[in-house]
């Protein structure tokens, strides 16, 4: 019997367990707060801002191994809500174990390490449990759950469309 190595399926685990990690380290690291204290689970995960790094201006952001178990996050000075969102990305890297050491090129990651990290990065912001629950509670439209969650229009639409919670908010007309 043949079995079939589909990568689809790989990814998908990968973005199950993407989604589970955020989970864990915002009731772990975040104290459950929403919205999520990034600063708060950066420091409660030992990693450090690498203030100063100067990035390419392709680059928004980039995890780092300074020495072994030890982490910096180096990003690009945006808006605050571009910002959230590339923190939460580079945690999703560091927490995934998609790390490059202090002193290696700065390279693009594999598509799917990236995805991943996207994936990550809004199940942190807007954790899945605490979304459906408000969002069944509230009737929230997608202005309130920007600022609730302290995320941009597109990562909060993305999160009423891929949790499958349409019929749980309200859209003006």
């Amino acid at each position: 019997m043949t079995t079939r190595f589909d990568l689809d399926d790989v990814q998908s685990a990968g973005f199950t367990e993407a989604r589970h990690n955020a989970e864990q380290v915002w009731m772990e690291h975040g104290g459950e707060s929403i919205p999520v204290d990034l600063v708060k689970i950066i420091k409660s995960l030992g990693l450090q801002r690498l203030k100063g790094a100067e990035l390419p201006s392709y680059v928004r952001g980039i995890c780092l191994e300074i020495e072994p178990g030890k982490g910096g996050i180096a990003y690009n000075d945006v808006s605050f809500l571009s910002k959230r969102w590339t923190v939460a990305h580079e945690i999703g890297h560091w927490c995934m174990g998609h790390i490059s050491s202090f002193g290696d090129p700065i390279g693009r990651l594999p598509d799917h390490q990236e995805q991943e990290a996207d994936t990550f990065a809004g199940a942190l912001l807007i954790p899945s449990k605490e979304f459906l629950a408000y969002c069944k509670k509230t009737k929230p439209t997608l202005l309130k759950i920007q600022q609730r969650y302290q995320v941009t229009a597109a990562i909060a639409s993305v999160a009423v469309q891929r949790r499958g919670i349409l019929n749980y908010i309200s859209i003006p007309v």
